[in-house]
């Protein structure tokens, strides 16, 4: 991909994702499902797009000399708004280090889901507002 490509593409993708999410992620991969059923029932979405993020390396120069990267963790899943009549499911990485002792440390926290849900806090505001 070229770099006019990428910069294409991640200022399309930042029009739909959570505000600043890509100032702390990197897209890792984008994939549209046809979830579409030939039974004839009524469905509102026929596809679902899967937009996969992993946290950047944003340690300050001390973490940096404190702390070892150790992988990520599992995909966190998180459902969005709906964009154009597909669903839109983000899954979301955290980077892993370990200390000084070996203990496995989370830099940052981000609200990733709103709390008792599976769905992204935003979305869970403007739900709550439409109520």
């Amino acid at each position: 991909m070229t770099e006019k490509e990428r910069n294409l593409l991640y200022g399309v993708v930042s029009l739909i994702l959570p505000e600043n999410i890509l100032d702390q992620f990197d897209i890792v991969k984008l994939e549209d499902e046809d979830i579409a059923r030939n039974d004839g029932t009524y469905q509102p979405f026929k596809h679902n797009v899967h937009i996969y993020l992993d946290e950047q390396d944003n340690r300050t120069a001390e973490q940096r000399a404190t702390l070892k990267p150790n992988g990520f963790t599992e995909y966190t899943s998180v459902k969005d708004y709906p964009v154009r009549n597909r669903l839109l499911t983000l899954h979301i990485r955290r980077r892993r280090y370990l200390d000084a002792a070996d203990r496995s440390v989370i830099l940052s926290e981000f609200p990733m889901k709103a709390d008792g849900t599976s769905i992204s806090p935003e979305f869970a505001d403007f739900l709550k507002r439409r109520s």
